[in-house]
């Protein structure tokens, strides 16, 4: 009944794939094999933040059947060139990472960004090894998050474009990431590295995707990382952040109008 889930990707996916998020696959080839593990991890998490949005279109609303098998996701995301939520980009993107050559795990963590409560485990969030060490690589949330691997170690961090992270562990082994603004530190993930295999991903997918208070059934979400910014939709309201400064916020005036914002910015169609 759950094969589909475990399935990994063949040779022409992994091509294909490297190729939806524009990275050569003979230059990820070359450069792992000259043991530049965490450069290429770097690379491969900021290409895909780059290319691949995250959005609950398939969702919002009513709710929709989301499903995780390996040849949907794939078919989503790279032949269609859609986006998705966590439990399909994080998915795939582990699978990416396992076909190239990473040793990786996934957990469940709770996204805590703007809430003073402990939420339920809703996000999917993977981990890959690097000469003994975890760091965090995540390409699934739709808010802040490192635009490279994050080492799992108590501290301030800094990533790819220059944003400020922080780790820290509590007394019962669960750790935060928290995000360096000029307003404060700003937490964002809850989580702990028990790992995960795909099929505990389905009923959390099946909460997020269908239960009429999930947050992506309530709302219309599609955002994505630029190389100087991000731009997202959040139901009627369209924002681009270019170097820091908020440089476009308007209301989406009709379905035609948002159907342009998604070509023009996102690369979806027909949606």
């Amino acid at each position: 009944m759950y094969e589909e889930l475990y399935e990994e990707l063949s040779p022409q996916m992994l091509q294909e794939y490297l190729q939806r998020i524009g990275v050569d696959p003979q230059e990820i080839e070359r450069e792992l094999s000259q043991g530049l593990d965490k450069v290429v991890l770097d690379k491969l998490i900021y290409a895909h933040q780059c290319s691949v949005p995250f959005e609950t279109l398939d969702t919002c609303g009513s709710g929709g059947d989301i499903s995780l098998a390996t040849a949907d996701v794939f078919d989503k995301l790279v032949t269609r060139r859609r986006g998705g939520f966590c439990f399909e980009l994080s998915g795939l993107f582990d699978k990416l990472l396992r076909g190239v050559g990473y040793k990786t795990i996934s957990c469940l963590a709770r996204a805590v960004i703007r809430r003073d409560y402990l939420p339920p485990n809703l996000h999917r969030l993977s981990f890959v090894e690097i000469d003994g060490d975890l760091y965090l690589a995540d390409v699934g949330f739709g808010g802040p998050v490192p635009a490279s691997a994050l080492k799992l170690e108590e501290g301030d961090q800094t990533d790819a474009v220059g944003e400020r992270f922080s780790l820290v562990l509590d007394e019962n082994g669960w750790w935060m990431l928290s995000r360096h603004t000029v307003d404060g530190l700003q937490k964002i993930l809850y989580f702990n590295t028990i790992p995960q295999i795909e099929v505990d991903f389905v009923t959390a997918n099946y909460y997020c995707a269908n239960a009429p208070d999930s947050h992506f059934v309530i709302n219309r979400i599609v955002s994505m990382r630029r190389p100087n910014g991000s731009v997202q939709i959040f139901n009627d309201l369209f924002k681009v952040i270019e170097n820091g400064e908020l440089v476009i916020e308007r209301e989406i005036e009709s379905d035609e109008d948002r159907r342009a914002l998604l070509s023009e910015y996102f690369d979806i169609e027909g949606v």
